[in-house]
């Protein structure tokens, strides 16, 4: 594609679509924003240095998922520095665009899929060294929450980077394989669905039940303390030779804060 080719398409997914929200540059002199404009950068940064750090600077050849990948900034770098990347997302304009970052960067390891959360299966995708969910989880529905995340938790064989908003309370419980889970129902914007926010403890040990045996909290001066960033690694549960007799215990799951007030007050009065 010519710059005046990558220029015209990119005016006509605006004129459609709206404009981007992350500034990608597309070819020399061409930006989905405009040069100077930092928008989205720092997520990118964020992100791909995260990525490096955990994999010993080895991003060539290592299979990345990236659902929910949005206008695919993320994904497009990730492809850039050598890794091999699937970006999913359910939005068609999103697709759109990420797609034109594909093919204005001619970026052959990098993979644009316009599907469904609930589609993705080792059968379809097959497996990841790495899963992203960065946006995947804000803004689904119970029922749809419940089924996406065992689906990209499955595919994801040791690194997952889970980006979801927390619930300050949890009057909502949801059941879930015999666990009981709590979180809020979030007011969707009009004309979109109800999402359920997990409170931190239920994202904790929904991401436990999934398999994940360490999960550590990125720390970003940017970052909302209602919006975390999880890193979530797979491994073998260890087992204590110094301590034999603690193995056959589960580990310990993450407890619900009490809540404030009088009924509160009181209940830390008689435990």
């Amino acid at each position: 594609m010519t710059r005046d080719e990558i220029r015209s398409r990119r005016d006509a997914l605006i004129e459609r679509d709206g404009p981007w929200r992350s500034n990608i540059r597309l070819a020399e002199d061409v930006y989905t924003i405009g040069e100077g404009d930092a928008s989205g950068a720092g997520r990118v940064r964020r992100v791909v240095q995260l990525l490096r750090d955990l994999t010993g600077n080895q991003l060539a050849g290592r299979r990345i998922l990236d659902a929910g990948c949005g206008e695919g900034a993320v994904a497009l770098e990730l492809a850039r520095q050598g890794a091999e990347v699937v970006a999913l997302d359910a939005g068609a304009p999103k697709v759109a665009k990420a797609a034109l970052g594909r093919e204005a960067m001619q970026l052959r390891r990098l993979t644009v899929v316009h599907a469904d959360a609930r589609t993705i299966t080792p059968e379809e995708l097959g497996y990841f060294d790495v899963a992203l969910a960065l946006d995947l989880l804000c803004d689904l529905d119970a029922d749809a929450l419940f089924e996406v995340a065992p689906r990209f938790a499955g595919v994801a064989t040791d690194i997952a980077v889970v980006s979801a908003r927390v619930a300050r309370k949890g009057s909502v419980r949801r059941e879930h394989l015999g666990v009981t889970y709590r979180g809020e129902i979030a007011r969707p914007a009009r004309g979109a669905r109800a999402a359920f926010h997990l409170t931190r403890a239920s994202l904790l040990n929904l991401l436990v039940a999934l398999g994940f045996t360490s999960i550590a909290e990125v720390q970003d001066p940017d970052a909302s303390g209602q919006e975390p960033m999880l890193v979530a690694l797979k491994g073998r549960r260890v087992a204590l030779q110094s301590a034999p007799h603690a193995n056959a215990a589960a580990p310990a799951a993450w407890r619900e804060p009490r809540g404030v007030g009088l009924r509160g007050v009181l209940a830390r009065r008689g435990a």
